[in-house]
């Protein structure tokens, strides 16, 4: 039979010494160890967070994402309408100081 642990991965948390013994009587209280208790109030805690729509990290980053990705986008739009603006000979008309200095 495999190790139970074999799927785990190792966090070291550093508690309050008041909320680790209150952890330490909860878990003597239910026969349950430390560790067990731990990782219910781990999924309780995301399930909840799930379940509140709160945004994840991952969600987070994704709107980060999608918001750079508009920009990009709009300013492509800018920079492509800006040369169809341009005049008939394909150049921008130049101001009239620019003109004049070099005249």
């Amino acid at each position: 039979m495999p190790d139970p642990k074999d799927n785990m991965v190792l966090r070291t948390v550093y508690l309050p010494l008041g909320l680790d013994r209150e952890l330490r009587q909860l878990a003597f209280s239910r026969d349950v160890s430390k560790a067990d208790l731990i990782r219910d109030f781990i999924r309780q805690g995301l399930g909840g967070v799930q379940q509140a729509g709160e945004k994840t990290l991952a969600d987070k980053v994704q709107e980060r994402i999608d918001t750079r990705e508009k920009v990009i986008s709009s300013a492509l739009l800018s920079t492509q309408s800006k040369k169809t603006s341009l005049s008939p000979s394909g150049k921008r008309r130049r101001s009239h100081a620019k003109q004049a200095a070099r005249a």
